[in-house]
């Protein structure tokens, strides 16, 4: 009963709490994600330099082992390993974006 008494007497306080709490526990997560996006890219990079081609499981593979070594443990409770292969891929886009542009560049440098 003293339970109900006080959720009832203080629940714009527990909202407000809560509220704040998630507010910063999602600020926190998006930070960690940001430095592990950047991990990602350089992984990615060596996973294509070391595997080369055709072997892309075998090169998300190496990503996902390598970033979930560096992962915090209470990001990986929130982020499944498919969550994570699909940042990967959508890092691996703007890295091939990223390759395709040195390419052309370091060409036009060599005309």
């Amino acid at each position: 009963m003293k339970i109900i008494e006080f959720i009832q007497l203080y629940w714009s306080d527990i909202v407000l709490i809560f509220s704040v709490l998630f507010v910063l526990a999602r600020a926190y997560f998006e930070n960690e994600l940001e430095y592990l996006k950047a991990d990602i890219f350089s992984l990615v990079t060596d996973a294509e330099e070391i595997y080369g081609q055709k072997t892309g499981q075998l090169k998300l593979n190496f990503v996902v082992k390598k970033i979930y070594a560096k992962m915090p443990i209470m990001l990986r409770t929130f982020l499944t390993e498919k969550k994570l292969e699909k940042i990967i891929e959508k890092i691996l886009v703007k890295a091939r974006e990223s390759w395709q542009k040195q390419i052309e560049r370091s060409n036009s440098d060599g005309s």
